[in-house]
Protein backbone atom coordinates (compact mmCIF):
# COMPACT_ATOMS: atom_id res chain seq x y z
CA UNK A 1 0.00 0.00 0.00
CA UNK A 2 3.26 2.43 -0.53
CA UNK A 3 1.80 3.26 -3.69
CA UNK A 4 -1.57 4.51 -1.61
CA UNK A 5 0.77 6.19 1.25
CA UNK A 6 2.47 8.39 -1.56
CA UNK A 7 -0.79 10.04 -2.82
CA UNK A 8 -0.43 13.50 -1.10
CA UNK A 9 -4.12 14.46 -1.81
CA UNK A 10 -6.75 14.16 0.50
CA UNK A 11 -8.94 14.04 -2.32
CA UNK A 12 -7.30 11.78 -4.81
CA UNK A 13 -6.94 9.33 -2.14
CA UNK A 14 -10.68 9.15 -1.08
CA UNK A 15 -11.80 8.68 -5.04
CA UNK A 16 -8.56 5.97 -5.88
CA UNK A 17 -10.04 3.86 -2.43
CA UNK A 18 -13.68 4.41 -3.55
CA UNK A 19 -12.96 3.51 -7.26
CA UNK A 20 -10.16 0.43 -6.30
CA UNK A 21 -13.55 -0.58 -3.83
CA UNK A 22 -15.72 -0.59 -7.14
CA UNK A 23 -13.83 -2.28 -8.82
CA UNK A 24 -12.79 -5.05 -6.26
CA UNK A 25 -16.84 -5.58 -5.53
CA UNK A 26 -17.78 -5.67 -9.37
CA UNK A 27 -14.77 -8.18 -9.84
CA UNK A 28 -16.50 -9.87 -7.09
CA UNK A 29 -19.69 -9.94 -8.38
CA UNK A 30 -18.21 -10.63 -11.84
CA UNK A 31 -16.97 -14.00 -11.30
CA UNK A 32 -19.50 -14.95 -8.57
CA UNK A 33 -22.02 -14.28 -11.07
CA UNK A 34 -20.04 -16.50 -13.55
CA UNK A 35 -19.65 -18.81 -11.68
CA UNK A 36 -23.04 -19.27 -10.44
CA UNK A 37 -24.16 -18.79 -14.43
CA UNK A 38 -21.63 -21.48 -15.35
CA UNK A 39 -23.07 -24.08 -12.99
CA UNK A 40 -26.39 -23.30 -14.26
CA UNK A 41 -25.65 -23.60 -17.82
CA UNK A 42 -23.92 -26.52 -17.27
CA UNK A 43 -26.81 -28.34 -15.11
CA UNK A 44 -28.95 -26.89 -18.09
CA UNK A 45 -26.42 -29.44 -20.33
CA UNK A 46 -26.84 -32.32 -18.27
CA UNK A 47 -30.51 -32.06 -18.44
CA UNK A 48 -30.47 -32.00 -22.95
CA UNK A 49 -27.87 -34.49 -22.80
CA UNK A 50 -30.20 -36.82 -20.85
CA UNK A 51 -33.17 -35.84 -22.65
CA UNK A 52 -31.48 -36.67 -25.78
CA UNK A 53 -30.27 -40.24 -24.69
CA UNK A 54 -33.45 -41.58 -23.23
CA UNK A 55 -35.33 -41.95 -25.82
CA UNK A 56 -31.99 -43.52 -27.78
CA UNK A 57 -31.64 -45.93 -25.09
CA UNK A 58 -35.09 -46.86 -25.01
CA UNK A 59 -35.72 -47.42 -28.29
CA UNK A 60 -32.47 -50.08 -28.63
CA UNK A 61 -33.54 -51.56 -25.19
CA UNK A 62 -36.80 -52.50 -26.77
CA UNK A 63 -35.59 -53.64 -30.05
CA UNK A 64 -32.14 -55.06 -29.53
CA UNK A 65 -30.79 -58.27 -27.34
CA UNK A 66 -27.08 -57.00 -27.65
CA UNK A 67 -26.94 -53.18 -27.40
CA UNK A 68 -22.90 -53.63 -28.05
CA UNK A 69 -23.62 -55.13 -31.51
CA UNK A 70 -25.92 -51.87 -32.11
CA UNK A 71 -23.27 -49.22 -30.40
CA UNK A 72 -22.30 -47.27 -33.47
CA UNK A 73 -25.82 -46.89 -34.66
CA UNK A 74 -26.84 -45.83 -31.27
CA UNK A 75 -23.74 -42.97 -31.76
CA UNK A 76 -25.56 -41.80 -35.23
CA UNK A 77 -28.97 -41.74 -34.28
CA UNK A 78 -27.83 -39.05 -31.32
CA UNK A 79 -24.65 -37.40 -32.85
CA UNK A 80 -25.68 -33.78 -34.08
CA UNK A 81 -23.05 -30.36 -34.50
CA UNK A 82 -22.56 -30.49 -30.80
CA UNK A 83 -23.59 -33.77 -29.88
CA UNK A 84 -22.00 -37.33 -30.09
CA UNK A 85 -21.36 -39.97 -27.83
CA UNK A 86 -19.21 -42.87 -27.22
CA UNK A 87 -20.76 -46.94 -26.06
CA UNK A 88 -18.42 -48.78 -23.50
CA UNK A 89 -18.53 -52.65 -22.61
CA UNK A 90 -19.71 -53.57 -19.27
CA UNK A 91 -15.45 -54.23 -18.37
CA UNK A 92 -14.85 -50.63 -19.54
CA UNK A 93 -13.29 -51.30 -23.55
CA UNK A 94 -14.48 -49.28 -26.29
CA UNK A 95 -16.82 -50.63 -28.01
CA UNK A 96 -17.44 -47.40 -30.88
CA UNK A 97 -16.64 -43.46 -30.47
CA UNK A 98 -18.82 -41.00 -32.23
CA UNK A 99 -17.69 -37.80 -33.95
CA UNK A 100 -19.66 -34.65 -34.46
CA UNK A 101 -21.53 -33.40 -37.73
CA UNK A 102 -19.12 -30.68 -38.64
CA UNK A 103 -16.00 -33.57 -38.12
CA UNK A 104 -14.64 -36.26 -39.33
CA UNK A 105 -12.94 -37.21 -36.77
CA UNK A 106 -13.90 -38.73 -34.01
CA UNK A 107 -13.71 -37.71 -30.30
CA UNK A 108 -10.29 -37.78 -28.64
CA UNK A 109 -10.81 -40.73 -25.94
CA UNK A 110 -7.12 -41.55 -23.89
CA UNK A 111 -7.52 -43.20 -20.47
CA UNK A 112 -8.09 -40.27 -18.49
CA UNK A 113 -11.15 -39.33 -20.26
CA UNK A 114 -12.16 -43.09 -19.95
CA UNK A 115 -11.38 -43.63 -16.57
CA UNK A 116 -13.44 -40.54 -15.66
CA UNK A 117 -16.65 -41.66 -17.58
CA UNK A 118 -16.16 -44.90 -15.55
CA UNK A 119 -15.73 -43.01 -12.00
CA UNK A 120 -18.73 -40.06 -12.26
CA UNK A 121 -22.10 -40.87 -13.78
CA UNK A 122 -21.45 -37.03 -15.32
CA UNK A 123 -18.89 -34.08 -15.40
CA UNK A 124 -16.99 -32.10 -17.63
CA UNK A 125 -13.57 -32.14 -19.60
CA UNK A 126 -10.80 -30.30 -22.16
CA UNK A 127 -9.45 -32.28 -24.71
CA UNK A 128 -7.52 -29.91 -27.60
CA UNK A 129 -8.55 -26.86 -26.36
CA UNK A 130 -12.06 -27.29 -26.00
CA UNK A 131 -14.51 -27.89 -23.38
CA UNK A 132 -17.17 -31.04 -23.14
CA UNK A 133 -20.03 -32.03 -20.93
CA UNK A 134 -21.07 -35.32 -20.49
CA UNK A 135 -23.51 -37.83 -18.97
CA UNK A 136 -22.93 -41.48 -18.79
CA UNK A 137 -26.35 -44.17 -19.58
CA UNK A 138 -25.53 -47.61 -17.87
CA UNK A 139 -27.62 -50.31 -19.25
CA UNK A 140 -27.86 -54.09 -19.26
CA UNK A 141 -24.41 -54.84 -21.08
CA UNK A 142 -22.91 -51.13 -21.98
CA UNK A 143 -22.01 -47.64 -20.74
CA UNK A 144 -23.79 -45.03 -23.29
CA UNK A 145 -21.51 -41.70 -22.99
CA UNK A 146 -23.17 -39.00 -24.85
CA UNK A 147 -21.22 -35.94 -25.37
CA UNK A 148 -21.84 -32.35 -25.59
CA UNK A 149 -19.27 -29.33 -26.79
CA UNK A 150 -19.47 -26.68 -24.51
CA UNK A 151 -18.57 -24.03 -27.17
CA UNK A 152 -22.01 -21.63 -27.15
CA UNK A 153 -22.26 -22.33 -22.87
CA UNK A 154 -18.56 -20.71 -23.02
CA UNK A 155 -19.86 -17.92 -25.29
CA UNK A 156 -22.41 -16.93 -23.41
CA UNK A 157 -20.11 -17.01 -20.28
CA UNK A 158 -17.91 -14.93 -22.02
CA UNK A 159 -20.10 -12.45 -23.82
CA UNK A 160 -21.79 -12.18 -20.24
CA UNK A 161 -17.93 -11.27 -18.63
CA UNK A 162 -17.78 -8.50 -21.64
CA UNK A 163 -20.86 -7.22 -20.25
CA UNK A 164 -20.07 -6.75 -16.94
CA UNK A 165 -16.62 -5.51 -17.88
CA UNK A 166 -18.12 -2.66 -19.70
CA UNK A 167 -20.81 -2.28 -16.93
CA UNK A 168 -18.44 -2.24 -14.39
CA UNK A 169 -16.16 0.62 -16.16
CA UNK A 170 -19.41 2.66 -16.80
CA UNK A 171 -19.99 1.91 -12.62
CA UNK A 172 -16.46 3.24 -11.81
CA UNK A 173 -16.56 6.09 -14.49
CA UNK A 174 -19.95 7.03 -12.85
CA UNK A 175 -18.96 6.55 -9.37
CA UNK A 176 -15.52 8.58 -9.44
CA UNK A 177 -17.93 11.54 -10.89
CA UNK A 178 -20.20 11.39 -8.56
CA UNK A 179 -18.00 10.69 -5.56
CA UNK A 180 -15.85 13.82 -7.15
CA UNK A 181 -18.83 16.17 -6.92
CA UNK A 182 -19.84 15.03 -3.80
CA UNK A 183 -16.53 15.12 -2.47
CA UNK A 184 -15.69 18.51 -3.94
CA UNK A 185 -18.78 19.95 -2.34
CA UNK A 186 -17.93 18.37 1.35
CA UNK A 187 -13.90 19.07 0.98
CA UNK A 188 -14.93 22.67 0.02
CA UNK A 189 -15.87 22.92 3.56
CA UNK A 190 -12.81 21.58 4.61
CA UNK A 191 -10.67 23.80 2.12
CA UNK A 192 -12.58 26.72 3.69
CA UNK A 193 -11.43 25.53 7.28
CA UNK A 194 -7.70 25.62 6.10
CA UNK A 195 -8.09 28.58 4.05
CA UNK A 196 -9.37 30.38 7.06
CA UNK A 197 -7.14 28.66 9.48
CA UNK A 198 -3.79 29.49 7.46
CA UNK A 199 -5.40 33.24 7.51
CA UNK A 200 -5.51 32.94 11.29
CA UNK A 201 -2.33 31.76 11.15
CA UNK A 202 -0.93 34.58 9.19
CA UNK A 203 -2.68 37.09 12.02
CA UNK A 204 -5.39 38.36 9.71
CA UNK A 205 -8.52 37.70 11.55
CA UNK A 206 -10.28 39.78 8.77
CA UNK A 207 -11.88 37.26 7.25
CA UNK A 208 -15.59 36.52 5.09
CA UNK A 209 -16.12 33.20 5.85
CA UNK A 210 -19.35 31.83 3.81
CA UNK A 211 -22.59 29.81 5.26
CA UNK A 212 -22.56 26.70 4.79
CA UNK A 213 -26.25 25.22 4.44
CA UNK A 214 -25.43 21.66 4.67
CA UNK A 215 -26.84 19.28 7.78
CA UNK A 216 -24.35 16.51 7.52
CA UNK A 217 -21.54 16.75 10.12
CA UNK A 218 -19.17 18.21 7.76
CA UNK A 219 -21.94 21.29 7.90
CA UNK A 220 -22.66 21.11 12.07
CA UNK A 221 -18.59 21.21 11.78
CA UNK A 222 -17.83 23.85 9.51
CA UNK A 223 -20.90 26.00 11.11
CA UNK A 224 -19.29 25.21 14.31
CA UNK A 225 -15.87 26.21 13.31
CA UNK A 226 -17.37 29.57 11.95
CA UNK A 227 -19.07 30.20 15.16
CA UNK A 228 -15.66 29.63 16.88
CA UNK A 229 -13.66 32.17 15.16
CA UNK A 230 -16.11 34.89 14.70
CA UNK A 231 -16.15 34.59 18.81
CA UNK A 232 -11.88 34.62 18.80
CA UNK A 233 -12.38 37.23 16.74
CA UNK A 234 -14.50 39.46 18.63
CA UNK A 235 -12.65 38.22 21.90
CA UNK A 236 -9.27 39.46 19.92
CA UNK A 237 -10.93 42.68 18.69
CA UNK A 238 -12.43 42.92 22.52
CA UNK A 239 -8.98 42.64 24.13
CA UNK A 240 -7.18 45.15 21.72
CA UNK A 241 -9.78 47.58 22.67
CA UNK A 242 -9.31 46.64 26.59
CA UNK A 243 -5.47 47.16 26.28
CA UNK A 244 -6.63 50.83 24.66
CA UNK A 245 -9.11 51.48 27.21
CA UNK A 246 -6.72 49.77 30.02
CA UNK A 247 -3.60 52.20 28.91
CA UNK A 248 -6.53 55.02 28.78
CA UNK A 249 -7.85 54.48 32.02
CA UNK A 250 -4.90 53.92 33.71
CA UNK A 251 -2.93 56.81 32.18
CA UNK A 252 -5.39 59.52 33.11
CA UNK A 253 -5.11 59.31 36.92
CA UNK A 254 -1.75 58.33 36.86
CA UNK A 255 -1.14 61.44 34.68
CA UNK A 256 -2.98 63.69 37.21
CA UNK A 257 -1.39 61.91 40.04
CA UNK A 258 1.96 62.58 38.81
CA UNK A 259 1.50 66.45 37.29
CA UNK A 260 -0.01 67.19 40.68
CA UNK A 261 2.66 65.61 43.08
CA UNK A 262 5.19 67.84 39.91
CA UNK A 263 3.14 70.90 40.97
CA UNK A 264 4.04 70.23 44.82
CA UNK A 265 7.04 69.92 44.74
CA UNK A 266 8.17 72.84 42.61
CA UNK A 267 6.08 75.05 44.81
CA UNK A 268 3.03 75.92 42.48
CA UNK A 269 0.47 75.00 45.16
CA UNK A 270 0.05 77.32 48.13
CA UNK A 271 0.21 75.65 51.66
CA UNK A 272 -3.64 75.98 52.18
CA UNK A 273 -4.17 74.49 48.52
CA UNK A 274 -1.89 71.49 48.93
CA UNK A 275 -4.89 69.73 51.46
CA UNK A 276 -7.37 70.13 48.63
CA UNK A 277 -5.10 68.59 45.89
CA UNK A 278 -3.63 65.51 47.95
CA UNK A 279 -7.47 64.79 48.75
CA UNK A 280 -8.17 65.08 44.65
CA UNK A 281 -4.80 62.57 44.47
CA UNK A 282 -6.18 60.26 47.00
CA UNK A 283 -9.39 60.27 44.46
CA UNK A 284 -7.44 58.91 41.80
CA UNK A 285 -5.66 56.52 43.82
CA UNK A 286 -9.12 55.16 44.49
CA UNK A 287 -10.08 54.78 41.37
CA UNK A 288 -6.74 52.64 40.07
CA UNK A 289 -6.93 50.80 42.86
CA UNK A 290 -10.95 49.96 41.70
CA UNK A 291 -9.57 49.00 38.69
CA UNK A 292 -7.00 46.53 40.40
CA UNK A 293 -9.61 44.89 41.95
CA UNK A 294 -11.81 44.21 39.09
CA UNK A 295 -9.20 42.38 37.39
CA UNK A 296 -7.97 40.40 40.42
CA UNK A 297 -11.48 39.61 41.43
CA UNK A 298 -12.56 38.77 37.38
CA UNK A 299 -9.06 36.52 37.36
CA UNK A 300 -9.63 34.88 41.30
CA UNK A 301 -13.10 33.65 40.28
CA UNK A 302 -12.14 32.14 36.48
CA UNK A 303 -9.54 30.09 38.81
CA UNK A 304 -12.48 28.42 40.23
CA UNK A 305 -11.52 29.69 43.76
CA UNK A 306 -13.25 28.15 46.48
CA UNK A 307 -15.98 30.01 48.42
CA UNK A 308 -17.70 30.08 51.70
CA UNK A 309 -21.59 29.45 51.51
CA UNK A 310 -23.49 30.17 54.59
CA UNK A 311 -26.86 30.67 55.11
CA UNK A 312 -27.83 34.34 53.83
CA UNK A 313 -30.78 36.60 54.91
CA UNK A 314 -30.87 38.61 50.91
CA UNK A 315 -32.96 41.02 52.45
CA UNK A 316 -30.50 42.47 55.18
CA UNK A 317 -28.13 42.29 52.18
CA UNK A 318 -30.01 44.27 49.91
CA UNK A 319 -30.92 46.83 52.80
CA UNK A 320 -27.18 47.64 53.17
CA UNK A 321 -26.78 47.74 49.49
CA UNK A 322 -29.75 50.71 49.68
CA UNK A 323 -27.81 52.24 52.60
CA UNK A 324 -24.47 52.40 50.87
CA UNK A 325 -25.76 53.66 47.46
CA UNK A 326 -28.11 56.31 49.45
CA UNK A 327 -24.45 57.78 50.48
CA UNK A 328 -23.83 58.63 46.51
CA UNK A 329 -26.81 60.62 46.10
CA UNK A 330 -28.58 58.13 44.46
CA UNK A 331 -32.13 56.35 45.37
CA UNK A 332 -32.55 52.94 45.20
CA UNK A 333 -36.11 51.60 45.33
CA UNK A 334 -36.55 48.50 46.85
CA UNK A 335 -39.06 45.84 45.76
CA UNK A 336 -39.20 42.78 48.50
CA UNK A 337 -41.63 40.52 48.12
CA UNK A 338 -40.31 37.57 50.17
CA UNK A 339 -37.80 36.66 53.17
CA UNK A 340 -36.55 34.10 52.28
CA UNK A 341 -32.81 33.00 52.61
CA UNK A 342 -30.34 32.05 50.33
CA UNK A 343 -27.11 29.73 50.95
CA UNK A 344 -24.61 31.83 49.11
CA UNK A 345 -21.36 33.47 49.87
CA UNK A 346 -22.23 36.88 51.05
CA UNK A 347 -19.24 38.87 50.12
CA UNK A 348 -19.32 37.51 46.33
CA UNK A 349 -22.99 37.69 46.44
CA UNK A 350 -22.77 41.54 47.64
CA UNK A 351 -19.90 42.41 45.06
CA UNK A 352 -22.70 40.83 42.16
CA UNK A 353 -25.61 42.95 43.11
CA UNK A 354 -23.30 45.99 43.31
CA UNK A 355 -22.01 45.71 39.95
CA UNK A 356 -25.09 45.17 38.78
CA UNK A 357 -26.33 48.45 40.67
CA UNK A 358 -23.37 50.46 39.48
CA UNK A 359 -23.88 49.11 35.86
CA UNK A 360 -27.90 50.60 35.93
CA UNK A 361 -26.69 53.74 37.81
CA UNK A 362 -24.28 54.39 34.50
CA UNK A 363 -26.82 54.02 32.04
CA UNK A 364 -29.69 55.68 33.97
CA UNK A 365 -30.41 59.17 35.63
CA UNK A 366 -34.17 57.40 37.43
CA UNK A 367 -34.36 55.51 40.25
CA UNK A 368 -33.52 52.09 40.07
CA UNK A 369 -35.50 49.31 41.58
CA UNK A 370 -33.98 46.32 43.09
CA UNK A 371 -35.80 43.58 43.99
CA UNK A 372 -36.23 40.00 45.34
CA UNK A 373 -38.76 37.56 44.53
CA UNK A 374 -37.15 34.53 47.04
CA UNK A 375 -35.95 32.54 43.76
CA UNK A 376 -34.40 36.10 41.87
CA UNK A 377 -32.46 39.31 42.84
CA UNK A 378 -33.31 41.70 39.99
CA UNK A 379 -31.69 44.80 39.38
CA UNK A 380 -34.54 46.99 37.18
CA UNK A 381 -33.19 50.42 35.51
CA UNK A 382 -35.22 52.36 33.20
CA UNK A 383 -32.39 53.97 30.52
CA UNK A 384 -32.25 53.48 26.81
CA UNK A 385 -32.12 49.61 27.14
CA UNK A 386 -28.93 47.32 25.28
CA UNK A 387 -29.35 47.23 21.68
CA UNK A 388 -30.13 43.78 20.48
CA UNK A 389 -26.57 43.33 19.06
CA UNK A 390 -24.95 43.80 21.98
CA UNK A 391 -27.20 41.04 23.90
CA UNK A 392 -24.90 38.54 23.34
CA UNK A 393 -21.50 40.01 24.06
CA UNK A 394 -22.57 41.86 27.34
CA UNK A 395 -21.14 39.42 30.00
CA UNK A 396 -17.86 39.20 28.40
CA UNK A 397 -14.79 40.39 29.41
CA UNK A 398 -13.85 43.67 28.44
CA UNK A 399 -17.07 44.52 26.49
CA UNK A 400 -18.85 48.27 26.85
CA UNK A 401 -21.94 48.77 25.18
CA UNK A 402 -21.63 51.93 25.28
CA UNK A 403 -17.44 53.65 24.35
CA UNK A 404 -18.48 56.99 26.15
CA UNK A 405 -19.06 55.34 29.39
CA UNK A 406 -15.97 55.12 31.96
CA UNK A 407 -15.12 52.00 32.99
CA UNK A 408 -12.84 48.31 32.12
CA UNK A 409 -16.31 46.86 30.95
CA UNK A 410 -15.25 43.81 33.29
CA UNK A 411 -18.43 44.35 35.82
CA UNK A 412 -20.87 42.17 34.10
CA UNK A 413 -18.24 39.88 33.59
CA UNK A 414 -17.53 39.40 37.32
CA UNK A 415 -20.81 38.93 38.05
CA UNK A 416 -21.37 36.57 35.29
CA UNK A 417 -18.16 34.74 37.21
CA UNK A 418 -19.70 35.02 40.79
CA UNK A 419 -23.06 33.61 39.30
CA UNK A 420 -21.33 30.75 37.85
CA UNK A 421 -19.29 29.50 40.98
CA UNK A 422 -22.70 29.25 42.82
CA UNK A 423 -24.66 27.44 40.04
CA UNK A 424 -27.03 30.36 39.94
CA UNK A 425 -28.25 31.06 36.43
CA UNK A 426 -27.70 35.33 35.46
CA UNK A 427 -30.43 36.84 32.66
CA UNK A 428 -31.41 39.96 31.42
CA UNK A 429 -34.20 41.09 30.14
CA UNK A 430 -34.85 44.58 27.66
CA UNK A 431 -38.34 46.11 28.48
CA UNK A 432 -38.44 49.72 29.26
CA UNK A 433 -35.37 50.08 30.84
CA UNK A 434 -32.85 46.79 31.40
CA UNK A 435 -33.57 44.14 34.06
CA UNK A 436 -31.03 41.89 35.28
CA UNK A 437 -31.87 38.72 37.42
CA UNK A 438 -29.70 36.46 39.58
CA UNK A 439 -31.70 33.29 40.19
CA UNK A 440 -30.89 30.58 42.27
Amino acid sequence: MLWFKNISSFRLRLITLFSVLVILSMGFVAVSTSFVLHKILINYMYTYLNNQAKPVIEFYSIYSNDLAKEAKDMIDDITSENITAVVLSSNGSVLSVGSFEDSEKPIPINNYILNLFLKKPMGTFEENGEDYAYIVKKTKDVYFVVIGRLREINKVIKQFIYMLIVLTIGVVIFSVLTIYTILNRILKQLDDITRISENIYAGNMDIDIPDSSSSDEFGIMFRAFKNMVEKLNNTIKIQKNFIADVSHEFKTPISYIKAQIEFILTGVYQEDEVFDVLRKVYKQTDVLSKFTEDLLALARLESNIPISKTELDVVSLLNQLKEEFSIQNRNIVLDIKSQDTWVADPHYLKIAVKNLLENAIKYSDKDIVLGYTGDCIYVKDFGPGIPQESLPFIFERFYRVSKDKRGLGLGLSIVKAITQIHNFKLSVEVKDGTTFYICK
